[in-house]
């Protein structure tokens, strides 16, 4: 009696779930505020040097050629040193090295090609 209590229970529950949950709509409108951003990488001409790349086997010159400054190599290269491997584009935004900006020219040209 207590397992189809149990069972009946548990039934009702997924059944009637779908009723609880509050279904949100998306809102694009901060999306406009990225505009100038994308804009502003397009009027510096970034797009000579971008390239398809591996963060774990690139050399400095070709962080130095996608934008990376001395000191923001030295602190990736201290994380690389540490044992880190990047398998993801989200593993890359975990080095502080990294900007914001640089990761939006990364998506860029991730998705442009």
């Amino acid at each position: 009696m207590l397992l189809s209590f149990i069972l009946i229970i548990t039934i009702v529950y997924y059944n009637s779930m779908h009723l609880f949950v509050v279904k949100t709509k998306t809102d694009f409108f901060n999306f406009k505020d990225l505009i100038p951003k994308l804009e502003s990488v397009e009027d510096h001409k970034l797009y000579d040097s971008l390239f398809v790349f591996n963060p774990n086997t690139l050399n400095d010159e070709g962080w130095v050629l996608l934008g990376l400054s001395s000191k923001q190599l030295s602190i990736f290269r201290n994380y690389l040193i540490s044992g880190v491997v990047f398998y993801t584009k989200v593993d890359l935004q975990k080095c502080y090295a990294i900007t914001d900006d640089f990761m939006l020219i990364f998506l860029i040209t991730l998705y442009s090609q």
